[in-house]
């Protein structure tokens, strides 16, 4: 399987505030997690969730992709404290509890 066709899933179980394509995120999905954090899910080629759905942890919310401002297929996830502030920015690495290191991705 392509990374292009890669189901992407809800790391965590919320409400979807943004389901659209728009700029440089191309297709993407905000979904306001119960913890109060906000996630976001960017260049995907396919969305399965609408603004206002409530989302499950671990629920299909779309397909990687390359749409926006995108060189290839892959997933530009994100967590912020306040939804659009690059300032508020949480370390996705620490927050899955996953390495943080350069190099090869590793799939979840």
């Amino acid at each position: 399987m392509s990374s292009a066709n890669k189901i992407v899933r809800a790391v965590r179980g919320g409400y979807c505030i943004k389901s659209q394509t728009y700029g440089k995120w191309g297709s993407y999905i905000v979904i306001r997690q119960h913890d109060g954090l906000y996630a976001i899910y960017a260049h995907l080629s396919k969305r399965y969730i609408r603004m206002g759905q409530n989302v499950e942890q671990g629920a299909s919310v779309g397909v990687m992709g390359a749409t926006g401002n995108a060189k290839g297929a892959h997933l530009h996830f994100e967590l912020q404290e306040t939804y659009y502030d690059a300032k508020s920015t949480v370390n996705a690495a620490d927050y899955l509890s996953i390495e943080n290191k350069v190099g090869k991705i590793k799939y979840l």
